[in-house]
């Protein structure tokens, strides 16, 4: 149930980043502006919190495409690595944020509770082919569930 609810909620959360042209919910990299990121589910993990509740860490993984069309490499390296930096600083944000603010983490069932998100950049890369260079972010969202 968690990963309908919250990976939308993920692409809502990057639709308010002004930086970014295009944000899909879906992966592709074809876009009709860049900057762009699509967000696609990453991993599952869980542990024990007590012996009714159970912590889930729902992974993301985020990749954000910016176009070398026209610009030179490092040009679009640096503007990627402003765009990833955004997007970090609005997660970063989102943890802090209450119910009554906040994007990530609403809507859940009953027994599931949001307890925090982060970010965290991962691999870099350069798509010659498509002329893009690309980052992933892997994004960790940890749910409280009572299993009872």
């Amino acid at each position: 149930m968690s990963w309908r609810v919250l990976r939308p909620q993920l692409g809502t959360l990057l639709e308010t980043i002004n930086t970014i042209q295009e944000v899909s919910v879906v992966p592709k990299i074809k876009f009709s502006g860049y900057p762009a990121v699509h967000v696609v589910p990453s991993e599952n993990s869980g542990d024990y919190e007590t012996n009714r509740e159970n912590v889930r860490t729902y992974a993301f993984t985020i990749r954000l495409f910016y176009s070398t069309k026209g610009v030179t490499l490092e040009q679009a390296l640096t503007g990627l690595e402003e765009v990833v930096d955004s997007v970090i600083d609005a997660f970063d944000e989102e943890d802090q944020k209450g119910d009554d603010t906040r994007v990530v983490g609403l809507g859940l069932p009953a027994n599931y509770i949001f307890l925090n998100i982060f970010a965290v950049p991962g691999k870099w890369g350069e798509l010659p082919e498509d002329q893009l260079v690309m980052a992933e972010i892997v994004v960790k969202t940890r749910i409280s569930v009572d299993v009872s």
